[in-house]
């Protein structure tokens, strides 16, 4: 008895994807939508996941301690003797 291969059995056993009747469907945004997250959600969550280390990395590297802390003593600054300050002319 032989079986006679037709392109619905096909589409069965490979499983087929019609993206026209698809996006005939659809719209933009629902299409866009469904691609992001049925077929390239790895790529997404890989993306922001890249974006979450660099976020944290930047804030990291920008909230450096200072060793040496710098304070204004306004008692020197107002009490200097005149003859040991700088004149330009």
């Amino acid at each position: 008895m032989s079986k006679s291969w037709t392109f619905d059995s096909v589409d069965q056993i490979y499983n087929y994807t019609s993206w026209i009747d698809i996006y005939e469907t659809f719209t933009d945004t629902q299409l866009l939508g469904f691609l992001l997250y049925n077929v390239y959600f790895l790529y997404l969550i890989l993306g922001s996941f890249i974006l979450l280390v660099a976020m944290i990395g930047s804030i990291f590297l920008t909230l450096t301690k200072k060793k040496e802390k710098k304070f204004q003593s306004i008692e020197k600054q107002v009490f200097v003797e005149i003859s040991k300050s700088l004149f330009t002319k």
